[in-house]
């Protein structure tokens, strides 16, 4: 870990994962059901996010007259005041605007969405990071856009169902979500893509738990570890 000057071998990674709510509940359809697309977003509003990279993206897209999509923005936070005044100076029309929703709620709202966005950072502690959202997103399976980024390369690549955005590109991101929301309104693409984001691999609870349980057998005594395999039949 060159970054802080620790010894690698010292270093663990656990991923935070998404809880069972979360869990693939239904496959989504291969047919599209809509003329409109649905892209949400959803988070905290913190400089990581690169929300502002994002806004202008949106902008970009809105400029090539495209009305056929809806930007869901649901959160408040840190940089919720200045988003919100770049979306009004920018008169952006496309972007629904929602303060705050439960949790509990979140899972529904990411199934309802067409496609889902991550972070869109221009580097530092934005590019090392997996958000939980990501996480989230990946288990309910649906279509995702986000930056490319060394921790999020941990656990997705582009192809189908995935597109990833330069860091920091405002005009990246605002290709990848077109040519996403255009292959899933393709009768001959939709198929392909929405399979590719179902099959994302869900991180819960029992994965993490194993993460967790590799990473503190290192340091638990011979005799504890034993007792652990014979419990777990090994």
């Amino acid at each position: 870990c060159p970054l802080y000057a620790i010894d690698s071998e010292s270093v663990h990674v656990v991923w935070v994962g998404a809880d069972d709510s979360f869990s693939k509940h239904s496959p989504r359809s291969s047919e599209a059901t809509s003329d409109h697309t649905t892209v949400l977003f959803y988070g905290q509003f913190i400089p990581l996010h690169g929300l502002d990279h994002l806004v202008q993206a949106i902008s970009r897209i809105e400029a090539l007259g495209r009305k056929d999509i809806t930007f869901h923005i649901i959160g408040r936070g840190q940089e919720a005041a200045h988003i919100d005044t770049m979306i009004t100076e920018m008169g952006i029309r496309s972007i629904l605007r929602t303060p705050w929703v439960d949790y509990s709620q979140l899972p529904t709202l990411i199934a309802a969405a067409d496609i889902c966005l991550g972070i869109f950072p221009d580097g530092g502690k934005g590019g090392r990071v997996i958000p939980n959202k990501l996480f989230q997103i990946m288990a309910v399976g649906s279509p995702v856009v986000t930056a490319e980024t060394s921790g999020i390369r941990e656990i997705l690549q582009p192809g189908p169902g995935i597109r990833l955005t330069a860091m920091g590109d405002s005009e990246d991101t605002a290709n990848k979500i077109l040519d996403l929301v255009d292959c899933l309104n393709d009768a001959a693409k939709r198929t392909r893509e929405v399979e590719g984001a179902m099959a994302l691999p869900s991180i819960g609870p029992k994965q993490i738990s194993l993460q967790l349980k590799t990473v503190l057998s290192d340091y638990l005594p011979t005799d504890v570890n034993e007792g652990e395999r014979q419990r777990d039949g090994q």
